[in-house]
């Protein structure tokens, strides 16, 4: 089950819905897309902070993904970073009245928390005998 969840978040870690300067917009999918396969400087992109961290992030659960077990402090590292960006989608989506942005953050935020909590909630299960 945890590993359902993990990959979960990972799946949605992709579908973050960006916008700004009049009617620009894509899916994380499409940012990193264009940052990784387009000519230019991208040391100068990947030097960004809300782009090095979610994406450092990403890769951790990744990582996580292929162990037989994930690993919860990488999981747990994952989520924190790219919760970095998502918590701001979130924020400046309810900010600005844009349901897209705020709707598209959900489905991150959820399995997230249903990641954490399915954490807790083990440890405060006896063990099984």
């Amino acid at each position: 089950m945890q590993k359902l969840i993990v990959a979960c978040i990972f799946i949605a870690s992709f579908f973050g819905y960006l916008a700004w300067g009049g009617d620009n917009s894509a899916f994380i999918f499409e940012a990193e897309y264009q940052i990784l396969f387009r000519q230019g400087d991208k040391a100068n992109t990947f030097a960004h902070p809300m782009v090095l961290l979610p994406f450092v992030g990403q890769l951790l659960i990744l990582i996580a993904l292929f162990q037989k077990k994930p690993d919860k402090r990488l999981v747990l590292s994952g989520i924190a970073l790219m919760s970095l960006l998502f918590l701001l989608l979130f924020a400046i989506g309810l900010m600005g009245g844009d349901y897209k942005i705020t709707l598209s953050t959900l489905p991150f935020i959820g399995f997230s928390a249903w990641y954490i909590r399915s954490l807790f909630s083990r440890k405060a299960l006896p063990p099984a005998t």
